[in-house]
C-alpha cells in the first residue's frame, strides 16, 4: 500500500466544500465596513519612508510573541509568561493547521505530492497543530474562568470564540479517529498522526459501522468553521485582530518613539487637538480595532496600579464605542469624547511613561491619543488644571514652568564659583552644556548640574553653557497640549544654535534630551545629542576619567527613567557606568528596564498635584527600599526631584538616599580644583 490517504475520504460529496471560498466575500465586506468607520478620521499627514522594512521587522516580532513572551528584553513576570505561552500554542497551533490544509489542497488540485514521507511529516505537523491549538485553548479557558485576572473582561464574545475554536480542534481530531478506524486494514503509518491513532484505538480498529458516524462529524466539523467565519463577520469580535492587526503594524509611526506629531499649519488652525472621535486620524482609529483588550497597557499603567481612575485599555474601548456610534449615526448630540465620555481627570493622570505602548502586542499608539485630547482642552477649550494654569503662565512670564519663591532667582547662579565658557563669547567651541530649568533652578540639580561641570572639566571636554540666557527647552508645554507655545520655544532654541554654530548638546535632563534629540528636527534643528550618562560612559571606556575609589561599600539600585529607557533605549550606558565604579555593589528592583514604574513627573505631572489614590513616587519609593540598598540612583533631575519627596515622605531619610550618575561618579573620583586646572593646562 502506498503512503497517503484520500482527501475526501468517506464523503461522497465534499468537493462542494471549496464554495466555501465564496465567504472570503463577506469578510472582505467586514473589512471594508471597518474601513468607513476608520474613514470617519483625519487624513494623516504624511508617511514615513522605510515601511516596508519597519512592517518586517514588526510582524516577526509578533510571529515570535516578542513582546508577549519577554524575548531580547526584561523576562516577562509569570502571569505574563502564562498569557504569553497560551496565545504562543494557539498561534502556532492554528498556523500549522492551516498550512496543512492549504498542503492538503494543493496536493488534490494541483500537484500531487503527499505520498511517502513528505505525507508522514505533513500528518505530524497537523498532529503537533492540533495539540498545540487545543492546550492554548485550554491555557485560555483555564484563565478566563477560574483564575480570572483583573484585566480581563469575559463577555459572551470571548465565551462563544472560545467554544467554536474548540469545537473544531475535537471534531478535527475526533474524524481523523474514526477514519482510522474504519479503515481496512489499518494504516501501520497512521502511527504518524498519533492524536488520531490513539483515538482509533479507543473506538476500535478496523469498524465498518463507524462509517456514517465519520461522514456526520465531518460535515459537522465543516459547518462549524464555516459558521465562526460568518460569526465573524457579522460580530466582528476580538478574533479579528488576526486580520487588523498586521494593518496596524504597516501603518505605525515611524517617527522616532520620543516624538508626539506636531500640528500641520498651526498658524492658520481654528481648532487644535481632538474633543471628538472625527478629530483624530483614521490610523489612530484603525488602533482602535487592532486592540484586543488584553489589558498589558492596564497593568503596566503607573496611573491605574496607584489608584488614578485612568486606565489605557478604557480610553481605547471608550473610544471604540464612541466610533462605532458615530459610524452608525446614532450620537449626534451624544457628550463630547474629551472631558465627558473620557474625564478631565484620566486625561490629565497620564504621566506619558509609554509603559502602555512597550507592552502592547499589537503596537496601539496610546500617548498620542492622551495628548491630542490635552491639545484641545489646553488651546480650544482652555481648560486646565490649576497647576497646569500656573505652568503655563510661568513659562510666559519667567520662560521656565517652576512655581514659587525658590525658582524666582536666575538660571544662571548654579555657575557661582565655576569658570565656564559663555555660549558667543567663545567662537570656536561647538558644544554646548544644555543645563535645563529643574538642573538651573532647583537647589538639589543644581548640585547635580556643578558635579556634572567638574567632571567635563577634569576629562578635557571643551563646551559652552548658555547660563542666565537659556530658554526651556519646550518640553513641559508640548506634554501638556500647549503646541503652539512649545513652537514658538523650539524656533527661538534653534535659532540660538545656528547662529553659535551649535554641533553637540550634552545635557543631564532626559525630557530636554528626548526633546531636542528627536522632535526639534521636526522644525529643522539637527543636532547630536548626548544624555551625560552616554558621555560618561564614553569617558570611563576611554579612560579619561580617573577612578580613585570610593569613600565605603555601597549597595544601590538603578532607576530607569522612562524618557531615557522607554523613549531612547538608554539601559546599558547608566549600569555601564555603575560597573565601572570601585566598591559598588548594584542591584536590580523587580520592576526594571523596560518594564521599569515611573517616578511619576513626566507627562507635566511634576507639576501637579495628585488627590486621588497612592503617590506613584512613593510606590517607586518603596520598591527602591526593599532591595535593601542605601542609595537609589537617578540620571534624571525630574526622578531625583519624585525620589527625595518619596524618601522624605515615607521618613525612609536614614535608610535610603537618593543620588545622581553624576555625583557617584563625582565621589569615586574626588575632583579637585588642582586637578582641573592641571587638565586645562595640559589640554
Amino acid at each position: 500500500m502506498e503512503i497517503s490517504r484520500e482527501a475526501f475520504w468517506n464523503i461522497q460529496y465534499g468537493r462542494p466544500v471549496y464554495l466555501g471560498m465564496l465567504l472570503l466575500l463577506p469578510i472582505c465586506y467586514s473589512i471594508y465596513r471597518r474601513y468607513r468607520l476608520w474613514s470617519l478620521g483625519k487624513p494623516v499627514e504624511k508617511l514615513e519612508k522605510g515601511r516596508l522594512g519597519s512592517f518586517i521587522t514588526g510582524a516577526a516580532k509578533i510571529l515570535i510573541h516578542k513582546r508577549l513572551l519577554g524575548i531580547g528584553s526584561i523576562p516577562s513576570s509569570p502571569k505574563e509568561l502564562y498569557a504569553g505561552i497560551m496565545h504562543a500554542l494557539i498561534f502556532a497551533g492554528m498556523l500549522l493547521l492551516l498550512l496543512v490544509t492549504l498542503l492538503l489542497a494543493v496536493h488534490e488540485d494541483f500537484v500531487p505530492f503527499m505520498h511517502g514521507v513528505p505525507y508522514l511529516i505533513i500528518s505530524f505537523l497537523g498532529e503537533l497543530g492540533g495539540i498545540f491549538a487545543f492546550a492554548g485553548l485550554v491555557m485560555a479557558v483555564i484563565r478566563r474562568y477560574i483564575r480570572k485576572p483583573e484585566r480581563l473582561d469575559n463577555t459572551l464574545d470571548d465565551s462563544l470564540t472560545l467554544v467554536l475554536l474548540l469545537l473544531l480542534i475535537i471534531t478535527g481530531f475526533v474524524i481523523e479517529g474514526l477514519r482510522i478506524s474504519a479503515t481496512i486494514p489499518a494504516p501501520p503509518w497512521e502511527r504518524w498522526s498519533f492524536v488520531g491513532f490513539a483515538l482509533a484505538e479507543i473506538f476500535g480498529l478496523e469498524k465498518v459501522s463507524l462509517l456514517r458516524w465519520h461522514k456526520w462529524i465531518w460535515w459537522l466539523h465543516v459547518g462549524i468553521f464555516y459558521g465562526t467565519v460568518i460569526y465573524l463577520c457579522f460580530s466582528f469580535p476580538k478574533l479579528f485582530h488576526i486580520i487588523v492587526s498586521p494593518i496596524n503594524i504597516f501603518f505605525c509611526s515611524l517617527r522616532p518613539k520620543g516624538a508626539l506629531a506636531p500640528i500641520a499649519n498651526i498658524e492658520d488652525a481654528e481648532t487644535f487637538g481632538a474633543s471628538d472621535i472625527d478629530d483624530f486620524t483614521w490610523k489612530q482609529l484603525l488602533d482602535l480595532d487592532a486592540c484586543t483588550n488584553c489589558g498589558r497597557c492596564q497593568d503596566s499603567c503607573p496611573a491605574y496600579i496607584s489608584g488614578k481612575t485612568l486606565s489605557p485599555k478604557r480610553v481605547i474601548r471608550d473610544m471604540k464605542v464612541r466610533m462605532e456610534e458615530r459610524g452608525s449615526k446614532q450620537s449626534v448630540k451624544s457628550p463630547a469624547l474629551a472631558g465627558e465620555i473620557i474625564k478631565d481627570d484620566d486625561i490629565w493622570s497620564c504621566t506619558t511613561c509609554r509603559s502602555c505602548q512597550e507592552v502592547c502586542p499589537v503596537f496601539v499608539e496610546h500617548v498620542d491619543k492622551i495628548v491630542e485630547m490635552r491639545r484641545n482642552l489646553t488651546m480650544t477649550q482652555s481648560r486646565m488644571p490649576e497647576a497646569v494654569q500656573l505652568m503655563v503662565g510661568n513659562l510666559f512670564s519667567r520662560g521656565h514652568p517652576w512655581t514659587g519663591a525658590q525658582y524666582m532667582r536666575l538660571k544662571g547662579d548654579w555657575m557661582d564659583g565655576l569658570e565656564l565658557n559663555i555660549l558667543g563669547k567663545e567662537k570656536n567651541i561647538d558644544t554646548l552644556l544644555w543645563v535645563g530649568c529643574t538642573g538651573a533652578l532647583a537647589d538639589r540639580n543644581a548640585d547635580v548640574t556643578r558635579s556634572l561641570v567638574k567632571i567635563l572639566q577634569s576629562a578635557g571636554v571643551d563646551f559652552t553653557v548658555m547660563g542666565a540666557e537659556e530658554p526651556c527647552c519646550g518640553d513641559p508645554a508640548r506634554r501638556i497640549g500647549f503646541e503652539i507655545l512649545f513652537a514658538e520655544q523650539v524656533q527661538q532654541n534653534i535659532e540660538i544654535f545656528h547662529k553659535h554654530n551649535v554641533k553637540r548638546i550634552i545635557t543631564a535632563c532626559p525630557h530636554c534630551f528626548n526633546t531636542i534629540k528627536n522632535e526639534y528636527r521636526q522644525f529643522g534643528g539637527d543636532f547630536e545629542v548626548l544624555h551625560h550618562s552616554q558621555l560618561l560612559a564614553r569617558l570611563l571606556r576611554d579612560g579619561k576619567l580617573k577612578i580613585t575609589g570610593g569613600e565605603r561599600r555601597r549597595r544601590v539600585t538603578y532607576h530607569d527613567s522612562c524618557y531615557l529607557g522607554r523613549y531612547n533605549d538608554i539601559y546599558y550606558e547608566p549600569r555601564d557606568i555603575l560597573s565601572h565604579l570601585p566598591r559598588i555593589e548594584t542591584v536590580e528592583m523587580p520592576r526594571f528596564g523596560q518594564r521599569a514604574l515611573c517616578c511619576g513627573g513626566g507627562g507635566g505631572r511634576i507639576w501637579m498635584e495628585e488627590p486621588v489614590g497612592t503617590k506613584i513616587n512613593r510606590i517607586r519609593t518603596e520598591e527602591a527600599f526593599k532591595t535593601g540598598s542605601e542609595v537609589v540612583v537617578t540620571a534624571c533631575p525630574f526622578c531625583l526631584q519624585m525620589f527625595d519627596e518619596g524618601i522624605r515622605a515615607k521618613e525612609l531619610d536614614k535608610d535610603l538616599k537618593v543620588m545622581d550618575l553624576v555625583e557617584l561618579v563625582e565621589t569615586s573620583m574626588a575632583v579637585s580644583g588642582e586637578e582641573i586646572q592641571k587638565r586645562r593646562e595640559t589640554g
